[in-house]
């Protein structure tokens, strides 16, 4: 069990529903939505207002797209895997507010197409 406690107190993002992300999309309207999938993917089907930066393109510079460091950012990806790679990188970049939602696969919102 501490086991399990230390790895969670180390994490620099939160992992959250998605209710709770639309929650949070309702409440902040200057949140970024990133979908970390292939631009092939993205255009298959994305969450309005998403903006594609796909996972391996987040390296050592930061990404154009998230000027704020301190902005809500809540990523996703088709399964969550993704995500949660590139939200250990967004941390290490310096930003602070990551939440790292459920992959699309389950997403039961509107979606572009």
């Amino acid at each position: 069990m501490w086991i399990f406690t230390l790895l969670k107190s180390k994490r620099k993002y939160q992992v959250i529903s998605h209710e709770k992300a639309m929650d949070m999309m309702k409440k902040d309207k200057n949140y970024k939505l990133i979908d970390v999938r292939t631009p092939v993917e993205y255009q298959q089907g994305h969450i309005k207002s998403a903006v594609n930066i796909p996972n391996e393109t987040i390296g050592k510079e930061e990404p154009s797209q998230l000027k704020k460091k301190d902005q809500n950012i809540i990523v996703y990806c088709f399964s969550g895997y993704r995500s949660r790679q590139t939200c250990r990188k967004l941390a290490k970049m310096g930003y602070t507010n990551i939440y790292s939602m459920a992959g699309i696969s389950s997403w039961q919102g509107k979606m572009v197409r």
